[in-house]
């Protein structure tokens, strides 16, 4: 399907790079896809995979070994990397092809930095518009983020970290900063090293995680946004710790 390096598709495989195991990348196509949502299947298939990790940063896709292993022609492959280099979460090289986008120090920097405003104005959105649904939402989130967090599981406190921020921009109703923050969420699966895996960083995100709860029930929006963008900086830089640890 893919190969990391420098070496482009066409070129054959570049040293050091190793075949994928058939059959790794179908788990991510949740079902077989109906006429006419091939292209759907394929995008959502990819898209999984590489915000997972198991397709690494740059790393070349190609057509035929991606159609290969999805049971699916080329041409909704085609489509679906067409789409993800338009998402951001890969990159066209000239004369070479399609690889996916590389990840440094400073696409960290930049998404915490638009993440920061957004998650700001999508908390005091939602304490706005809290409903019920969303206050009884994010308390069972909340309770089970602090349930999980005696066991230690980085990937379970991740999915749950995801759930709590996504109910929030939900909440907002407003399509436009659901899918902005739906890009920004895909560029934060993709820096991978969960900071979960740090005792305090859990401790800490329980207390952030509080403090914006409490505004959003008791719809206090000016302070939702202040505890949301406070939670976003303190992030950022666990993930650059994280990272700086990771490529030390």
């Amino acid at each position: 399907m893919a190969a990391r390096g420098t070496g482009s598709p066409g070129s054959g495989q570049s040293k050091g790079t190793r075949p994928r195991p058939t059959g790794e990348l179908g788990r991510y196509l949740v079902a077989t896809p109906d006429r006419g949502s091939t292209a759907d299947a394929a995008t959502d298939a990819l898209r999984e995979a590489i915000l997972d990790g198991l397709i690494p940063a740059s790393t070349w896709l190609r057509e035929e070994e991606i159609a290969a292993e999805l049971q699916l022609s080329r041409t909704p492959v085609r489509e679906a990397i067409r789409r993800l280099t338009s998402e951001g979460l890969a990159v066209r090289m000239p004369n070479h092809g399609t690889q996916v986008a590389p990840m440094a120090m400073e696409d960290i920097l930049a998404v915490y930095t638009v993440r920061e405003s957004l998650e700001g104005l999508a908390a005091r959105l939602a304490a706005q518009r809290a409903s019920e649904q969303l206050r009884t939402g994010l308390r069972d989130i909340h309770e089970k983020f602090k349930r999980a967090a005696a066991s230690g599981d980085a990937g379970v406190l991740s999915d749950l970290n995801l759930e709590f921020h996504r109910a929030i921009r939900v909440a907002t109703d407003n399509r436009y900063l659901e899918r902005f923050l739906t890009q920004v969420e895909h560029a934060v699966r993709r820096f991978g090293n969960s900071t979960f895996r740090d005792s305090r960083r859990v401790d800490a995100t329980i207390y952030e995680h509080e403090s914006i709860l409490n505004a959003i029930v008791n719809g206090m929006a000016e302070d939702a946004e202040v505890h949301a963008r406070s939670h976003m900086r303190r992030a950022r830089e666990a993930r650059l710790e994280a990272f700086l640890r990771a490529n030390s």
